[in-house]
């Protein structure tokens, strides 16, 4: 008679650890802003008016925020390799169907289908991440990647096809297996916990998506989030700890880190899209001299945020009180609105908000109940993403 014996897989390197999950997470930020240039491409392409072709990206934002606090519960319930597959699967398929689409409704299911993929790996990605350095890696990667998403979609179109712009998500699917073995090394592998509330994923993702609808459609989205908030209010009370747990709503910490990272991101999505009106009012600039400068101002700052994560020794308070001070600063100096530190605008909304998210989510998730972890990270996830909704429309309202 033998004796097998069964080793459990050494852990990766570090460096190599971290940048495994960089690029499972960052080619969601350049397929979401890849077609920021290409809407009249678009629209001569498939025969469809400019407004009908805008939702390429909404429905990806769309997809992205709702999916975010559902891929956090499914974590919870059915482990690593459910995720990584399941969001996998998405990001293939969706960048399929953006190759073979041949209508407008086809993109529009193929870029739904990426969103919520993409957003769940980067939630895997930063419920994975086990130090402010190693988020702080992913998010700056995330800001600078983002960045440049309009000019590489540009470039991918001009030299190849507006489909394979869009298709850029997929190289996210390369981290997979890498990811797949960190994931056994930490033993959180087909993790099974609880029972999934189906019923308040559904009445969550109801809400998400009113919010994130209000700024395009105020009125009914209003309404619809409005009895959302009541079903989810209702859903909670009958069962307080299922899809989102009312122990994680009655943590300050978790309120607190919240509050401040959607306050940093729809700062960030809002200057973003005023800097062009600013430069081009103070300094005169053109657009092409606008779009260069934004471009390099925001690398200048994910670099900086990479930076301060990933060799500042600070303490927690101090490592969430900068981003917040950049922040506050980088709101004055757009209102100040002068020319000499016009490029600290984006490079400092970039740094807060990159930076910011990396160190709350640390707290929101320590303190949370060990079981409700994940679910914590997904919703200040969420809080993020909602800042991007809410960004424009703020801009917009400035400018107005």
């Amino acid at each position: 008679m033998t004796t097998q014996l069964i080793t459990a897989p050494a852990p990766p390197h570090p460096s190599s650890r971290r940048w495994s999950l960089v690029l499972l997470a960052s080619p969601t930020a350049l397929a979401a802003n890849s077609p920021v240039l290409l809407f009249d491409r678009l629209s001569s392409s498939l025969e469809e008016p400019l407004p009908l072709v805008v939702w390429v990206a909404i429905a990806f934002g769309l997809a992205a925020a709702v999916a975010t606090p559902v891929t956090s519960a499914v974590l919870r319930r059915y482990g690593v390799t459910t995720v990584l597959v399941g969001c996998g699967a998405l990001v293939g398929a969706g960048s399929l169907l953006v190759v073979l689409a041949p209508s407008l409704a086809v993109l529009a299911c193929g870029r739904l289908a990426q969103g919520a993929g993409g957003a769940g790996l980067f939630t895997l990605a930063m419920t994975l991440a086990d130090s402010t350095r190693v988020r702080g890696s992913i998010t700056a990667a995330n800001g600078a990647i983002g960045a440049a998403g309009p000019l590489v979609g540009e470039l991918l179109s001009t030299a190849v096809s507006w489909r394979l712009a869009l298709s850029v998500s997929a190289v996210s699917l390369v981290a997979i297996p890498r990811v797949r073995h960190i994931a056994v090394s930490q033993m959180v592998a087909d993790r099974r916990t609880g029972t999934f509330d189906g019923i308040g994923a559904a009445a969550f993702a109801f809400l998400v998506t009113a919010l994130v609808l209000l700024p395009h459609i105020p009125a009914h989205a209003g309404v619809m989030a409005v009895l959302a908030l009541i079903a989810v209010a209702i859903r909670i009370r009958v069962r307080p700890h299922g899809f989102v747990p009312l122990a994680v709503l009655r943590n300050g910490a978790f309120l607190t880190s919240s509050f401040l990272v959607l306050t940093l991101s729809t700062s960030y999505f809002a200057l973003l899209y005023l800097f062009p009106r600013l430069a081009s009012r103070c300094c005169g600039w053109e657009d092409g001299r606008v779009g260069f400068a934004q471009l390099s101002a925001l690398l200048a700052g994910s670099l900086a945020a990479w930076c301060w994560t990933s060799w500042s020794r600070a303490s927690q308070r101090v490592a969430i009180a900068v981003p917040v001070l950049a922040g506050g600063l980088t709101v004055a100096l757009a209102l100040a609105n002068t020319s000499g530190a016009l490029l600290l605008v984006p490079a400092g909304a970039v740094f807060a908000a990159t930076s910011g998210l990396a160190a709350l989510i640390s707290p929101a998730t320590e303190s949370a109940p060990t079981q409700d972890r994940s679910t914590a990270t997904g919703l200040v996830m969420l809080a993020y993403l909602l800042g991007g909704a809410f960004g424009p429309n703020l801009a917009s309202a400035v400018l107005n």
